[in-house]
């Protein structure tokens, strides 16, 4: 019998990533022989949501065994009935262990939890950090990294350079999506939802990041602005800063390739306010629809992803962060942090 589990992937799989998941699939399959794994690497998060909705309302249903997902599809994927919580696997015969469990960072296991019951399982969590160009930062006059919004806004102004009215190159790159504000806002001391899970960060704090940004756009131009991934504006220098997620540093040592001197900072935070970090990244969640055995195949290998061992290979290949607390204490990890200082930051 062979045991099919078609494995789905987001966005940030590319390059190194692939080549890493790949390899972890052929040593799968190598220690069992009986499962066949079938990965499908998606495009970006909204494509891959929209064809796992697709392939539920398909007749019969054609979804995968297991894919990656947000918290959000998982809310409505659960309420649906689609998941099968990972919690069913822990006492069988590849079960997990109460100290393995309580292994998993305490913040990813409650993120990963609904009814009650552990339902999905953290993969790749990065955290948001500034990556900065310390060459132009220098020229500009400053030695540190922003720390506050002010520095910030006074480091993008004056990082941006002109050739008369054209910009040559901008103090900052932005995509115009929702992490431009809630990183600077959680950052700040901002809260997303009240203890009714009603929005509200239609408050003051808010209002100060929104004009963080507007300000730097109008009247004056600063900032640049682009739906694209930004490792390749970085490298070029058309760009001296900008905010995303860890799953960026391989990407960002390509483009470099040791052209100038950058470094990755914390958020900056807002004067007098304790700063915050805000992560984020999918889990991977079993579909309750898929025939029995192909559910227990697919519990088989994302117990094998999640394990220590290949925690800290992908970790420490992908920019993506610890979710296993006994991953500090691995010697590779740990090897890894002293010769990757910008990853230690993060």
């Amino acid at each position: 019998l062979v045991e099919h589990t078609n494995f789905l992937k987001p966005e940030y799989f590319g390059g190194d990533h692939i080549k890493t998941m790949k390899e972890f699939i052929a040593e799968f399959e190598a220690q069992n022989p009986d499962i066949k794994v079938e990965p499908v690497f998606q495009g970006r998060p909204n494509e891959l949501s929209q064809k796992l909705q697709s392939s539920f309302a398909t007749t019969p249903a054609n979804n995968p065994a297991i894919a990656t997902v947000y918290e959000n599809w998982t809310s409505d994927y659960v309420a649906k009935g689609l998941m099968d919580p990972v919690e069913n696997y822990f006492d069988g015969t590849d079960g997990l262990s109460k100290e393995e469990q309580a292994d998993f960072v305490a913040t990813f296991r409650e993120a990963n939890t609904w009814n009650g019951k552990w339902t999905t399982m953290p993969f790749n969590k990065s955290i948001y950090v500034l990556y900065v160009n310390m060459d132009r930062l220098k020229k500009a006059g400053f030695t540190t990294a922003p720390r506050t919004l002010s520095e910030l806004k006074e480091a993008v102004i004056k990082c941006t350079e002109r050739d008369g009215a054209r910009v040559k190159t901008y103090g900052i790159g932005v995509n115009p999506q929702s992490e431009a504000f809630t990183t600077l806002y959680y950052a700040a001391g901002g809260e997303y939802l009240d203890a009714q899970n009603n929005p509200i960060f239609a408050n003051p704090t808010g209002e100060a990041v929104l004009n963080f940004w507007r300000e730097l756009q109008f009247p004056t131009k600063h900032l640049y602005v682009t739906t694209d991934y930004m490792d390749a504006p970085f490298g070029n220098e058309m760009i001296a800063m900008f905010i995303y997620s860890s799953a960026s540093f391989p990407y960002n040592e390509r483009s470099v390739k040791n052209k100038f001197e950058w470094a990755v900072a914390p958020i900056p935070a807002m004067e007098g306010k304790e700063p915050r970090y805000l992560m984020q990244g999918t889990n991977i969640g079993i579909f309750k629809n898929r025939p029995e055995n192909e559910r227990k195949a697919a519990w088989k290998f994302l117990k094998f992803l999640t394990s220590p061992k290949n925690c800290v290979t992908w970790a420490t290949r992908t920019g993506y962060m610890p979710i296993r607390y006994s991953m500090l204490k691995d010697p590779r990890m740990i090897e890894y942090m002293e010769k990757n200082p910008r990853y230690a930051v993060a």
